[in-house]
């Protein structure tokens, strides 16, 4: 039986809290083709709600969604196979199809064929560019050619689309993929991933080629009383209680992230027996989450400088004062404006805070605990 509280895995069914408006105004979007970069920090839940979209459109003969992953691409030729397998498999049900698909639009470029237990139905495809390189244009129309010949829309969903700035002349790509990409009629694109600030510097930034490609969409959190009454409902499902109150501090606690309120929820159900109480919340289930996550803090924190050390005590502390007035830069030891920008930047590069205008928060709620303990402060 699956656990009450999944978390570092895409969810659905009644893990799926809420994002009813996200859904519908993804649809709506994207079905009127208007390409869409979905912007949030990580572990925010963004697979999940395109998984959703995706399982919610599956009956509609009329658009096909394909999914491409880019997480380990870092060439050209591994940005080329990982689209065409991804457009091919999201449009074809069948390797023959697939095969005949491939054939009529890409010629002599064949791929290998590798299939699962299910002949047929799970395929893979993988392309030899030792023996032939792949022809960016054949490529990069091939969802447009498939969705006319078809007449459907192909919506294709693109997860760390920012790993196209490690690939080698990456300004130079970035315009020949718009170049094709921005004369498509029948293909629309969902752009997004888990560095948030690098993909903003790809599609805000005036001078580079993806400026304006689509409209820009934040994933806002889940709202609290939803997360509230799904933890609720979720303990009680499985004979266990917990009140609101008790739920809304898990969600105070983790600052309302998706995957780090599951996986709170996750040790507080695992170490409750029958009725979760304040001790086991703020001691017990804390300790654990510490505990679980110790070799991952103390990596963070040793690869810190001196002064981003100075900086994310500023904030882990919850200093209220002006992060450059003359009394924090003395107390902290930072000693300049300039420092505090260049901790700042280190500290969002490092991925370890995210900035939402003058609002910063933690990444990893724990993380934040776990400094705040190292300091004798409470939570």
């Amino acid at each position: 039986m699956q656990h009450p509280f999944p978390y570092g895995t895409i969810v659905d069914g009644t893990h799926f809290v809420n994002r009813v408006k996200d859904l519908e105004k993804l649809s709506r979007t994207l079905a009127n083709g208007v390409n869409t970069v979905l912007m949030s920090p990580r572990r925010w839940g963004k697979s999940s709600l395109i998984h959703a979209l995706a399982r919610k459109e599956a009956k509609n003969s009329s658009i096909k969604y394909c999914t491409i992953d880019l997480f380990a691409v870092r060439t050209e030729e591994g940005f080329y196979e990982a689209l065409s397998n991804g457009i091919v498999k999201g449009v074809y049900s069948r390797t023959e199809q697939a095969l005949q698909g491939i054939s009529k639009w890409m010629g002599m470029m064949q791929p290998k064929v590798s299939v699962g237990q299910q002949p047929g139905q799970n395929f893979e495809l993988s392309f030899d560019f030792r023996i032939q390189k792949p022809d960016p244009e054949k490529v990069l129309n091939l969802a447009e050619k498939i969705a006319r010949e078809k007449n459907i829309r192909i919506v294709i969903c693109i997860d760390e689309f920012q790993n196209i700035e490690y690939l080698d002349d990456s300004l130079a790509f970035q315009k020949l993929l718009r170049s094709y990409w921005q004369q498509h009629k029948k293909v629309t694109y969902l752009l997004y991933g888990s560095k948030r600030h690098m993909l903003s510097q790809l599609f805000e930034k005036q001078s580079w080629p993806f400026y304006r490609f689509g409209e820009v969409m934040y994933l806002e959190k889940i709202a609290a009383p939803e997360f509230q009454a799904y933890i609720v409902r979720q303990f009680r499902k499985h004979g266990k209680k917990i009140t609101p109150r008790q739920a809304n501090r898990i969600i105070d606690l983790m600052n309302n992230t998706p995957y780090h309120v599951q996986q709170f929820a996750h040790i507080v159900f695992d170490m409750c027996e029958k009725e979760v109480t304040d001790t086991l919340i703020e001691i017990d289930a804390i300790a654990e989450l510490f505990q679980r996550n110790d070799q991952l803090y103390r990596r963070l924190f040793e690869q810190l400088s001196g002064m981003q050390i100075n900086m994310i005590q500023v904030l882990a502390f919850e200093d209220t004062r002006p992060l450059n007035s003359s009394e924090v830069l003395t107390e902290y030891g930072l000693k300049s404006s300039g420092n505090v920008s260049r901790a700042m930047k280190g500290l969002e590069d490092k991925e370890i805070i995210d900035r939402f205008g003058k609002e910063i928060e933690f990444i990893d709620p724990g993380f934040k605990l776990w400094l705040r303990k190292r300091a004798g402060l409470s939570y």
